[in-house]
């Protein structure tokens, strides 16, 4: 069995992948091929849970789930018009007047005034 130290591994040259020339049309292919193994669904039998993530362009989270007898992967955008939401237990007077104070303080920062 060969040892190395973390000194010698620095010593060598980096290996640097090489970039391969796509022939015409791989990249279209390739796209294509990405969408039809992601496909977006409205109704799926059985599959897991992979991630969930929010598409800020369409302003929706975006459900990945992998259905393991197809071995395919399969998106699902939320379609219900959803829009974020925030839990408090303080009244929304409260709220407002924490919020401006924040924000106040928050522009008198960047301004460079100093706060009492």
């Amino acid at each position: 069995m060969v040892q190395t130290t973390l000194e010698s591994s620095f010593e060598q040259e980096p290996v640097v992948a090489q970039k391969k020339k796509l022939e015409p049309g791989a990249r279209d292919k390739l796209r294509r091929k990405l969408n039809e193994l992601t496909t977006e669904v409205t109704e799926l039998e059985r599959a897991m849970l992979v991630s969930a993530t929010y598409d800020g362009a369409r302003r929706v989270a975006v459900l990945k789930f992998y259905d393991p007898a197809r071995n395919r992967i399969f998106l699902w955008s939320d379609n219900t018009g959803h829009k974020p939401y925030c839990f408090s237990k303080d009244r929304v007077e409260v709220l407002k007047r924490e919020l401006m104070a924040e924000i106040t303080s928050l522009m008198l920062s960047r301004s460079g005034r100093k706060i009492c």
